[in-house]
């Protein structure tokens, strides 16, 4: 909550039997100007219309109910006495207007749930924690620790009036729960992720049990002890969305039990502007995206296996091909990814070694099981800054060192190249489904020709970020053999358009070429063509979408090269 003045101490209910004669309020003009309050009206809790005032820039000013109480107590007179009205011992809103009566400042103070309650009748005033804090959340507000050296009906006044805040903030808390009577009260609360529950034991022995040992499908763990007679307090920090159950345990069969659900903290959508992939993905000439800690949200659908066991590490790619890896060290409440989610993430744009990822902030599962992009053909040319991220093949690849191959469990690399010596860094991560299995998911294992499917990565620590690209697999059918298909030699072949639709037309047809075969990437053969003359075109409408080959043959010809249909 920002606005130019704000209220920064309120002493409410100073320690008087029968009166509060030393209720004050405290405000802090937090702009670079001065401000002529002349006209400002408080329209809720007091009553007071400002005279022709200055406030200074990066100032306080004191209004008090009682000038001549204050002054005795404190030593310096307010800045004025307000016409009217008492700060109510039990809380209530306070607005202040300007001369045209628009709301400079609106807050609502209490003395339970979430507020500190003592400055309810206790000696300190309730401060601001921190002048940047939302002075509008029970959560950003403390207690006064500054004596004053003034003590009334035995109790000792704390506060800072007119001064810079000295409070204790240790004990914020966004919710409390009273422990008494074999009970906690309110037993069941929804909050929201990021807040903290402060559990209050007024009477009694007891303790509060949340832990993963005691309840194993709650998201995280938290546990005040061994049971333990009042008064105590105990506060947890939520970070995690989902449910958790606790309990009592001296008293869980008597029924001391309850639940706080966690839910996503809802944010203004403006703060996530939402972008297609590419537009936050560019690099700048030193290979850092030009969208480096921007704020937004993007759509688009997994692919790939998701490379954390707690968090999320995955390829998010858009209806249009584009891709960005996705960054989160815990779940959002119980969401696991899986290929083919379609999903809304917000987060902030970052990069790793490379890579540029969007930190999650939050998540949104829209569909599942949804249709992946169509991979595109990697296999002419090095891995690049062009495929990090992107869905791809690479095909007809052989093994470059079978003893590469890690069946230990962990992740690991291996090369595989092309049969025009074009080499390829692969990475099987630990999470996949590739991990652990004894040889690659082939017929002939190590001896076969294949096409391999991933998704484009890279990991390399320096500047530019030009090096460390890499092709991950996920899954078993990522590996498909390639072993019908005649040996390929170099081909003058041109196919157009490629990838194809309904149609592809071949060109630089050798002459005396006695056959033209359509391959499938697992090697049957799709549809023959005897004596084909040069241009010749193929309807595809009857093929289904995936990677094929085209191959030659006759007296002396043998050229074969790769293709794919959407």
């Amino acid at each position: 909550m920002h606005a130019q003045i704000i209220p920064t101490e309120v002493q409410y209910n100073p320690p008087e039997f029968g009166q509060d004669s030393l209720e004050y309020l405290e405000l802090f003009n937090t702009s670079d100007q001065d401000i002529n309050l002349e006209g400002y009206t408080f329209s809720e809790g007091i009553t007071f219309t400002f005279p022709e005032l200055n406030f200074p820039s990066d100032s306080y000013i004191v209004l008090a109910v009682n000038e001549s109480a204050f002054t005795s107590i404190y030593g310096f007179s307010p800045t004025a006495e307000w016409e009217g009205g008492a700060l109510n011992n039990s809380g209530e809103p306070i607005e202040l207007q300007d001369d045209l009566g628009n709301v400079v400042f609106r807050m609502e103070y209490g003395d339970r749930d979430a507020w500190p309650s003592e400055p309810d009748g206790n000696g300190p005033s309730l401060e601001l924690c921190d002048l940047d804090d939302d002075f509008t959340l029970a959560s950003s507000w403390g207690i006064s620790t500054l004596p004053t050296g003034a003590v009334v009906d035995s109790i000792e006044i704390l506060g800072t009036p007119g001064q810079p805040n000295e409070p204790n903030c240790s004990q914020r808390f966004d919710h409390r729960i009273e422990v008494s009577d074999f009970e906690f009260t309110p037993a069941d609360i929804t909050i929201t992720e990021g807040e903290v529950v402060l559990w209050d034991n007024l009477e009694g022995f007891h303790n509060v049990d949340g832990r993963q040992a005691t309840y194993p499908d709650n998201p995280d763990s938290f546990y005040s002890g061994q049971a333990a007679s009042s008064p105590w307090t105990f506060s947890h920090t939520f970070n995690v969305v989902g449910e958790y159950n606790y309990e009592c345990t001296p008293h869980a069969a008597q029924g001391m039990v309850g639940t706080i659900t966690v839910e996503p903290e809802q944010v203004d959508p403006t703060d996530y502007p939402a972008y297609n992939i590419s537009v936050v993905t560019s690099n700048n000439p030193e290979g850092v995206p030009d969208s480096i800690g921007i704020s937004c949200s993007v759509q688009g659908i997994i692919h790939g296996a998701n490379r954390r066991e707690s968090g999320y590490l995955f390829t998010l790619i858009d209806s249009l091909g584009d891709g960005i890896g996705v960054f989160r060290t815990s779940d959002i409440g119980n969401y696991r990814p899986a290929q083919g989610d379609e999903i809304i993430i917000e987060g902030t744009v970052g990069q790793f070694n490379g890579l540029t990822q969007i930190e999650v902030d939050n998540l949104m599962l829209l569909s599942q099981a949804n249709d992946l992009v169509d991979p595109r053909n990697g296999s002419n040319s090095a891995l690049s800054e062009s495929t990090e991220s992107q869905s791809i093949f690479i095909a007809p690849v052989t093994f470059v060192d079978p003893n590469q191959w890690d069946d230990s469990g962990n992740s690991f690399n291996f090369e595989v190249e092309t049969l025009d010596g074009i080499r390829y860094d692969v990475r099987i991560d630990r999470n996949s489904e590739l991990a652990g299995i004894s040889e690659p998911p082939l017929p002939n294992g190590f001896n076969d020709l294949f096409v391999l499917f991933g998704v484009g990565g890279q990991f390399d620590p320096n500047p530019p970020y030009e090096d460390g690209y890499q092709l991950l697999p996920s899954f078993l059918s990522d590996f498909q053999p390639f072993t019908s298909v005649p040996t390929v030699q170099e081909s003058e072949l041109t196919l157009f358009p490629n990838p194809a639709t309904g149609r592809i037309q071949i060109r630089n047809i050798p002459q005396n070429t006695e056959l033209l075969t359509i391959f499938t990437a697992s090697g049957k053969v799709w549809r023959e063509f005897p004596n084909p003359v040069d241009p010749f075109e193929i309807i595809l409408h009857q093929a289904p979408p995936g990677v094929y080959f085209v191959h030659l043959s006759g007296r002396g010809i043998n050229e074969s090269k790769l293709f794919t249909i959407k």
